[in-house]
């Protein structure tokens, strides 16, 4: 959703249908892996789940950017990130929970609830750090992952939160600027001195790596009157494809490729309008968090073969997508909003 001249919302954009590609290619993705075959690449910088990955944090970049400008302030903006994710989320953490995992443990049901692990695990991937229950999945071809997409939510969130700060202090392109620099110093830093840290199952890399397409979302945001014409469109475009080309096989492409790739999406969404989804639904979020258990369960249940296994797998995740969101994402938004 982008704003117009006279402050109106305006959905002259295909965000929410570049998204529905984003975790659909995920889930594309991710069923090679889980499949116990090597995920396709792009220009050999990424999976094809990693491509996604940049790309939904280039969407929410520039879009979260602008949520903090109409917000009234950090915590009504803290509120509308937290709904956004922490409904859908504890929902999938409870499905997951109270009825995935069951049906691979040695327990009864009832013993299985009274167990202080069973809630330890729930409240964990609630907390933005996962599924992890011993034993389960563990004869599968991808074996002992229940939901290996969460990894991406707590450094999600973590940036909402860095962002927000920023812009606290500074309600223009110079915060989006100035993070964009540091998260930029800073990932050179760590890869050239093989520096690994985790924090609350967040990799400094990572960080500094997602952050950096993050920021760059939220500086086209704040620059966007600047870049919107057709002339400033195409050349933004070319030298980003020049970029992709130029780099491929070279280390720069894993931090200016990527930034590349933010451009080229914000740019490319922007450009373009859609109404088939338009405002009307996200699916994407839970096709996102779904998708993996999903996968995991089909493939190791079947012999369909690869691509019927896939279509098996998107179909069911869709139809939790759905659920997801008319059952607990959009009304947790509506009361955000009201």
């Amino acid at each position: 959703m982008t704003i117009s001249n006279n402050g109106q919302f305006s959905h002259r954009n295909c965000f929410d249908i570049v998204r529905h590609f984003a975790a659909f290619l995920v889930l594309f993705s991710h069923h090679f892996a889980l499949s116990g075959m090597k995920e396709p690449s792009f220009l050999g910088m990424h999976s094809f789940g990693g491509l996604a990955v940049v790309i939904f944090f280039s969407i929410s970049g520039y879009l979260v950017t602008k949520s903090f400008v109409r917000s009234q302030n950090f915590f009504d903006y803290l509120e509308k990130r937290a709904r956004r994710i922490f409904p859908g989320l504890i929902a999938c953490s409870a499905v997951t929970v109270f009825v995935v995992i069951p049906f691979y443990v040695d327990l009864g049901y009832f013993d299985y609830l009274l167990e202080e692990r069973t809630w330890r695990t729930f409240l964990s991937a609630s907390m933005l750090l996962g599924v992890r229950y011993a034993g389960v999945f563990s004869e599968f071809t991808f074996a002992g992952t229940i939901n290996g997409s969460l990894w991406t939510l707590p450094i999600e969130f973590l940036c909402y939160l860095i962002v927000g700060v920023s812009l606290v202090f500074a309600r223009s392109v110079k915060a989006p600027l100035a993070l964009l620099v540091i998260s930029f110093i800073g990932l050179l830093v760590v890869k050239e001195n093989s520096i690994s840290y985790t924090f609350y199952a967040i990799s400094l890399e990572r960080l500094l790596l997602f952050l950096l397409v993050f920021s760059l979302g939220g500086v086209l945001a704040f620059t966007e009157s600047i870049w919107t014409g057709r002339n400033s469109r195409l050349c933004l475009l070319a030298v980003s494809v020049m970029v992709l080309y130029i780099l491929r096989g070279r280390p720069e492409l894993v931090v200016l490729g990527n930034m590349a790739i933010c451009v080229v999406v914000v740019v490319f969404c922007t450009g373009f309008s859609e109404k088939i989804i338009a405002g009307k639904y996200d699916f994407s979020y839970g096709i996102y968090i779904y998708a993996f258990p999903v996968q995991q369960i089909v493939i190791n249940s079947f012999s369909f073969g690869l691509y019927l296994e896939m279509l098996l797998s998107a179909l069911g995740t869709l139809l939790l997508a759905v659920v997801s969101w008319f059952l607990v994402e959009k009304p947790m938004l509506k009361r955000s909003r009201s």
